[in-house]
Formats: structure tokens, sequence, C-alpha cells
């Protein structure tokens, strides 16, 4: 564990080079028949039948609903649970403001409940910025927690695949969807309560209503992207100054090239109006409209959480319990080896990464087809790699574990679609040649296209899977811890003792999941030995008992003895 972990590179094994060339060959033969089959000039009948449909206003809805199923089939119900610390912190926020609060009151004896990333005093709440939970909220307001993540996998796949029919045509539409969700990124990371599905949600709907303002003077479209980059800063903020750079330049551009000034007024009222949002939480949290729960959490736990290079802190941190201070020195340790002298090996390592959840196994095929994509790139998607360029960029100060993609989830939308837009010009290139080109021009490259995206659709039938078996494996811990709570007499307070030489310190029991405890059917807290009783006294009406997970037991809990 004392192993450095930040400049692994993920390799690429002989069975995976060998599922890309197969993969490679079966593209070229797919577009090779397809087309030889549309020289027929029926084919070019259907085609142009096809290509009406996928242009149609509705198109994308269409679209976007099968995303949204797709993120429901991962996630397994609209009742997914979170896994990950910053998930259980980001849902506990959303169902704070579905009560209709900004902060919930702090915990009695907060030792006891002390949760990563959450403050437990002088006030209950997350350490991060508001948007995430405020998009989460609706869902949980509604006994449904999840409906938010697939909701925003829906918009995604609604939006991207209108852009690139907008920018392009329906075939690269068509193609840059379909490798999108069947990314791994896409299925793993749209399947969480992780904020980075807010924000690149926002992205792609920031970069459709600059794109529609451009086409028709829509004010409502550019208060819809004024709106999108407020969402994005009170999500994530470093991510929002690398969205707000490139795209408030284009936008004033536009507003230049139109001489039309005030326009200027409705994306910065929207802005505001969303940042607001979160000066009011500050107020609220620390007292202070200028101080977040994020700044007073970095100063009070996690002082390595800052932006820069080596680790350099030399003052004092309050205390937290075992598996929590291990995360804590664990993290202390990335920070350390994030120096400048490390930069090199710490971008490979994350494009590595990147690389490896984009074009994974025999999807190595279509890295070539990226490439070629980029030679071809239109100027109207220009912005959407610069963005992506910018998201590397600013996340090289800050200190992370590479293999965490989700920091870099903005950007696979747009490298769908550039390997969407090589795939398509090879393709184009392959079926022109096989067919007689100059009977049915057209309908070469589109028979192509679609065989194509079907085939794409074939080998992640098994993704589609394995990424439902992996979120249900990663579940399993909780959904057990649950199941066997469920069976103690309610209402229950269990104190938590845990093996903390065996234990995975990613998951934790002892959760915040209700901001009023006396809602709380079961209420689990830190296990700290003869301190209990105090805590005992505060929750006559509960039945109490003792969880030790060596012996992964429940025993009625006796002040005094100890089993």
């Amino acid at each position: 564990d004392d192993a450095p972990m930040i400049l692994a590179v993920p390799s690429v094994s002989a069975a995976e080079l060998g599922d890309a060339a197969l993969a490679a060959a079966v593209i070229a033969l797919v577009a090779v028949g397809a087309g030889r089959f549309a020289a027929a000039a029926s084919t070019g009948v259907r085609v142009a039948r096809l290509e009406r449909m996928l242009g149609v206003p509705w198109a994308p809805a269409a679209f976007g609903l099968l995303a949204s199923l797709a993120a429901w089939y991962v996630g397994g119900s609209l009742h997914m649970l979170p896994v990950i610390h910053d998930e259980w912190a980001y849902l506990l926020q959303a169902k704070i403001f579905a009560g209709g609060h900004l902060v919930a009151p702090a915990r009695p004896l907060p030792e006891f409940f002390q949760q990563m990333y959450v403050f437990v005093t002088p006030f209950l709440g997350a350490k991060y910025p508001p948007g995430h939970s405020l998009v989460l909220a609706p869902g949980v307001a509604l006994g449904m927690p999840a409906l938010g993540p697939i909701a925003l996998a829906g918009l995604s796949g609604a939006l991207l695949f209108a852009l690139a029919r907008r920018i392009v045509n329906v075939w690269i539409a068509l193609l840059a969807w379909s490798i999108w969700l069947t990314t791994p990124a896409t299925l793993n990371w749209y399947g969480s309560y992780f904020s980075q599905v807010t924000t690149a949600t926002c992205f792609l709907a920031g970069w459709w209503a600059l794109s529609r303002y451009r086409d028709t003077s829509s004010r409502a479209a550019f208060a819809l992207f004024g709106a999108a980059v407020g969402l994005i800063a009170i999500t994530r903020p470093l991510t929002a100054v690398a969205f707000a750079l490139p795209s408030g330049l284009v936008a004033l551009a536009l507003v230049r090239r139109r001489a039309r000034w005030w326009d200027l007024a409705l994306p910065l009222a929207a802005s505001l109006a969303v940042l607001s949002v979160m000066a009011l939480q500050n107020a609220a949290a620390t007292g202070s409209w200028r101080e977040s729960p994020l700044m007073l959490y970095t100063q009070l736990y996690t002082p390595f959480d800052l932006p820069g290079f080596g680790y350099h802190f030399t003052g004092t941190t309050l205390p937290m319990p075992p598996d929590q201070e291990w995360l804590r020195q664990h993290f202390i340790r990335l920070r350390a080896e994030h120096s400048l002298g490390a930069l090199p090996a710490i971008l490979a390592a994350r494009v590595g990464w990147i690389v490896r959840h984009m074009w994974g196994g025999w999807r190595l095929a279509l890295l070539p087809l990226a490439v070629l994509g980029l030679v071809a790139l239109p100027v109207e998607a220009m912005l959407a790699l610069v963005t992506s360029a910018l998201c590397l960029g600013v996340m090289i100060i800050h200190s992370h574990d590479p293999q965490w993609t989700n920091y870099y989830l903005e950007l696979f939308a747009p490298l769908a679609f550039v390997t969407a837009l090589g795939l398509w010009r090879a393709l184009a290139w392959i079926a022109a040649r096989a067919s007689r080109a100059q009977r049915v021009p057209a309908a070469a490259p589109a028979a192509a296209t679609v065989l194509a995206a079907v085939f794409l659709a074939w080998p992640p039938l098994t993704v589609f899977s394995m990424a439902r078996e992996g979120h249900a494996l990663a579940e399993r811990s909780h959904r057990e811890w649950l199941a066997r709570t469920a069976m103690l007499p309610r209402p229950a307070l269990v104190f938590v003792r845990y093996n903390y030489r065996h234990h995975n310190t990613n998951i934790s029991y002892v959760l915040n999941t209700e901001p009023d405890l006396r809602a709380a059917p079961v209420v689990a807290v830190y296990d700290r030995g003869a301190e209990n009783a105090q805590l005992r006294q505060l929750f006559p009406g509960r039945h109490a008992f003792l969880f030790d997970e060596l012996a992964n037991a429940f025993v009625p809990f006796a002040p005094g003895v100890t089993p």
C-alpha cells in the first residue's frame, strides 16, 4: 500500500491487440460488403429513408431515451446505491436540499458520526459545492435517487446526437452516439453519483446552446449557455475554468460580430443567478458567503486537497477515525509524489488510462481512426477539442489516482465524436471503392455506417452486462450490510467496530444517510469503547448492537461489556 500509485500506466496485452486487429478486419469487411450491397438502387432509397428518420426533430430524444435505459440497466434500479465516499456525501446533501434546507443541524457527540467529506459539526452537510446535489435533489425527493444520473445520461446522449448531427450529418451522429454509449467510461461513471455526470452534461448543453445562438441568435439559448456555465462553476469550479475560457471567447466573438452587446446580459444574469445558490449555501454553512464548505473542510481535514505540487503542509489537522486517516495518508502520499519533475510521467499515466477507458480491448482498433478524425475535424468542433485539452491541463495541478478517469468524463463525448468522424471517413473511402460509387455516391458510405453502428452495438452487449455486474459487485458490501441491519429490531443503534487490517477503506458503514436521526431506522456510529455508553443514553428508545467486523457478527450492546 505504500508503493507509489500515481505513475501507474496501463499496458496493452497481446490478447487485446489480437482483438483490436480482428475488429479492424471486421470493420473493413463490413465497409466492403456495405459498399457492394449499396450498389443496388433500392439500397440508396432505403438509406435516404433512414437518413430522413434520423433527421427528424425528435430523433435526439429517442437516442437520449436509449442512453437513459442503458444507465438504468447498468445501475440496476432507480434506487442504485452509492459506493465511494464522495457519492454518499453528494446524496446526503441532495437529501438535505430535497427537505428544503441548505444544511442540517450538527450531530450530537459528532466524533461518533464522522464521515469522509461530510461535516457533522458545526452543521451537517457535504463539503462539496452544491451544483450536483441540486441536480440529484428532485430524484431524491421522489424516492428515486438514481433518477438524476439516469436522466443526465439521457440528456447527454440526446445532446451529443444533436450536436454531431448539427455539425456534420446524421451518420456521424449515429456513430458518435454508438461509440460514446458503449465506452467503458460512460458505462461506469454514468452509473454512479459522481459530480462529473452533471458537468459532462452541462458541457454538452453549453455547446449546444452556443451553437444554437450562433445559428439562430436565440436569446433563450444564450441564457441557457450562461446557466450551464454557472452550474459547472457551482459543481466543479476548476472544471468551469476550462469550459468558460474558450466558450466565453467564442460567445464574445459572436456578440461582437452581430454588434448585439446587450445580449451578454442574459448569460451573465443566468450565471449569476446560479452562482448565488453557492453564496447562499456558503453563508448557511460557514457563516460567510465567501468561504465555502470545501475550503473549510480542506483547512480542517485535507490540506493536500489544494492545487499545487509536492506536500509542504506543517500545520495540524483535526483527527479522523483510523479508516479515514488511512485514506488521508494515501492522498498525502499521492500529493507528495505529485512534483514538477514527475509531470511527464503523471500526464502519460493519466492519458494512458483515458485511452484505456475510451478505446480499451477490441476498441483499440478505433484509436487510429480517432487520429484520422482529428485531421478532418470541422472548425465548429474545435471548441470541444480545445476545451478537452484545457480540462486535462487544469487538472495537472491536482493530484489523483490516474485510473480515476471520472475526472475527465467531459472529454469522452468529444473523443467519441472525433472517433466517429475518423470511422466515417474510413468507411466512406473503403465502401466507395468497393462499390461503383458513380452509380450511388451517397448510399455506399451511409450503408456502411449503418452496418458499422450495428457492429459496434454487438460486442458491447456483453460490456453492458459486465458493467452491471461490476456495479453490483461494488454495491455488494453495502447491500449485504443493509440486508443484515434490516433484520435487526427497529429502531436500532449500531456501534461499528472495524477490522482495520482488512477493511476496505473505500467502504464505510458509518453513514449519515438521514439528515434527521429520528427518521433513520438504523443509526450506525463508530465504536469508541468506553465512550459508547454516553451516546447510548441519547438514544434510549433504540435497540443497541455492536457490529464486530472481524467476527462478522452483531451482538447486543451492553455498557462495560466487551464481546
